[in-house]
């Protein structure tokens, strides 16, 4: 059961990204024009490639907070 929601789920995802690959098309020629150009981007320059579409993209943090204690409970 749970292989066949895995399965429906990447079936759904991948149905959704070639909706959005062709409702953006001329976007996604510029990105991949863009990856074989420089073959990587960062981080940065993703962010920056999709504000000039007008398209949010959000920030990780990869830290807490300062002064901020995370606990993670040891698995048994």
């Amino acid at each position: 059961e749970m292989r066949e929601r895995m399965e429906e789920t990447f079936r759904t995802v991948l149905a959704e990204v070639r909706m959005a690959l062709r409702m953006h098309h001329e976007m996604g020629e510029k990105l991949i024009a863009l990856l074989l150009e420089k073959e990587e981007l960062l981080a940065d320059d993703v962010e920056k490639f999709f504000d000039e579409y007008g398209l949010y993209t959000p920030k990780i943090q990869l830290e807490p907070p300062s002064g901020e204690v995370v606990v993670v409970a040891e698995e048994k």
